[in-house]
């Protein structure tokens, strides 16, 4: 009887202590998995445009954008609000590793009804580029609701912000005879009635006019904040980041893949609110940015 006593008492032990080996494994891949590093003293950008139960193109799921948040804090991102970039850009403070924040483009309504909730429960932080013209008149694009001004202050109460995608330039206008396929606020357009294209002084006048008067109602509606631009399409030239300039803009915010440091002049977006890109191929694609 004794001798069973010690056998058992000698199997228990080694249960024991192969019980904590694996507990301690399972600690120590955590751990290192929470202190991962990307990357210091940067930050990514991630570009979205609208959610919605119907995936295609620029459009993706309530439970795509969820899984993207969650699969980014796994890997341990850290999200960071716009008044965090803004001082790490244009005041030298620091962030902290792995730093990363998420844009939209567009304003559509469907950043307060779909995305919002999910920002609030993940407690995460988001801007959205506005096309101000559309939220100013409701029936200005009847197809896709876009986001009105009381949505927007709520939103920004609760620590989302609002900054330019132009007042009324993502669209196309007539470039040059026989090809109306130009993007309003980068290219000079064809006057129909005149038989030509803007003179460089029109058209640096009309993108700037129009950057001007997108931050003027920004301003009033939500508040006075930091004049920042999104360009539409991603498309723009020196004639636009002069004019823009001009009308008071501090940081401009582009549609091309890169991480960001303290001396990017035009900050890169990655898109990551196309329909085909889940939460792993996210992960993968940003993986590329590891130190």
């Amino acid at each position: 009887m004794e001798r069973k006593k010690k056998v058992l008492i000698v199997l228990l032990s080694l249960l024991a202590f192969f019980n904590a080996a694996a507990l301690f494994k399972t600690v120590e891949k955590v751990t290192a998995q929470s202190d991962r590093i990307h990357y210091k003293d940067k930050v990514i950008v991630l570009l979205y445009h609208h959610i919605d139960d119907k995936e295609d193109g620029v459009t993706i799921s309530q439970e795509k954008f969820q899984s993207h948040i969650r699969a980014l804090k796994k890997e341990n991102y850290r999200f960071i609000s716009m008044d965090e970039l803004l001082a790490f850009m244009k005041e030298n403070k620091p962030l902290p590793p792995n730093a990363i924040h998420i844009t939209f483009d567009d304003g559509y309504e469907s950043f307060y009804t779909r995305a919002y909730p999910i920002l609030q429960e993940e407690r995460v932080s988001a801007t959205n580029f506005i096309v101000v013209y559309s939220s100013d008149d409701p029936e200005a694009r009847p197809l896709l609701p876009h986001l009105t001004w009381e949505q927007m202050k709520e939103m920004k109460q609760n620590g989302q912000s609002f900054y330019s995608h132009t007042y009324d330039h993502h669209h196309y206008l007539p470039g040059k005879k026989d090809a109306p396929v130009m993007h309003a606020l980068a290219h000079p357009i064809y006057l129909e009635e005149q038989k030509r294209l803007e003179n460089p002084k029109e058209y640096k006048k009309r993108v700037k006019n129009d950057i001007a008067l997108a931050n003027v109602i920004i301003n009033e509606k939500l508040g006075a904040q930091p004049r920042l631009l999104a360009f539409p399409y991603g498309d723009y030239n020196e004639t636009v980041l002069q004019a823009a300039k001009e009308a008071g803009v501090q940081l401009f915010f582009s549609a091309r893949d890169g991480i960001n440091d303290r001396n990017t002049p035009i900050l890169f977006r990655i898109n990551a609110g196309a329909y085909d890109i889940s939460a792993k191929e996210l992960i993968y694609k940003l993986k590329k940015y590891d130190e």
